[in-house]
């Protein structure tokens, strides 16, 4: 088995998951030492605050601006079929973004449309957010869908997110859960919150999340 690891890594390697060059064997899983250190001078434990439509602070919690190297890596993940990003992503938030109460909280992907999910196979939401399960304890609780396949978010203007992403999703009731204390949403990128919005108005009308604080991880933070 050892001798076809090291076969395999010699012909297919690990990459940093941002600059793509080859990482040592003293360099983590996922991310080079200079990555990793550039990374942590720019921003490592930086935390940003927004407030919904709903008169309530929701805490935003990202790891990067959505450029550079920091977006090229992220639509790798997205869109080019790199789903062991999300363990990379998932393990730099645990250590060094997130900062929340964990007692009776819940981690929710936001979910894709019906025809991207079907084309893409996979919703690297919900990938995430169980790898930060698996950091932290913290159950992952799938409710959410989409009623509709709706245009892109990339693809609409600033104004035409908000009606974009109206009621565009429903949540699960289940009746048998108890209440939350802390629901975290988990999505990909953060630009002008019109998902993340929607994501809590619909959350929001259930019983068990009705008194939960609400936050949103997200990888990457964009702008218009």
């Amino acid at each position: 088995m050892q001798i076809l690891q090291s076969f395999l890594g010699y012909f297919y390697p690990n990459k940093c998951m941002l600059c793509r060059s080859i990482l040592s064997s003293l360099d983590d899983s996922y991310i080079c030492r200079l990555c990793y250190g550039d990374f942590k001078d720019k921003y490592g434990n930086k935390k940003s605050n927004i407030d919904d439509r709903h008169n309530q602070t929701t805490k935003v919690i990202t790891l990067f601006p959505y450029e550079s190297i920091y977006r090229k890596a992220i639509l790798r993940w997205k869109y080019g079929g790199y789903r062991k990003y999300a363990k990379g992503f998932a393990k730099l938030l645990v250590e060094e973004q997130l900062a929340m109460p964990t007692e009776n909280a819940v981690l929710v992907p936001i979910p894709l449309a019906p025809s991207r999910m079907k084309k893409r196979g996979y919703n690297q939401a919900l990938d995430l957010a169980a790898e930060i399960s698996k950091l932290t304890d913290i159950p992952v609780l799938d409710c959410l869908r989409r009623t509709h396949d709706t245009k892109p978010q990339v693809a609409c203007t600033k104004e035409e997110r908000y009606t974009n992403a109206k009621n565009s999703m429903k949540c699960i009731d289940d009746k048998s859960a108890k209440k939350i204390n802390t629901l975290v949403l988990i999505d990909d990128i953060y630009t002008t919150g019109s998902t993340i919005r929607e994501a809590i108005r619909v959350i929001k009308r259930q019983y068990i999340f009705r008194d939960a604080h609400i936050y949103a991880v997200v990888v990457g933070k964009g702008t218009l």
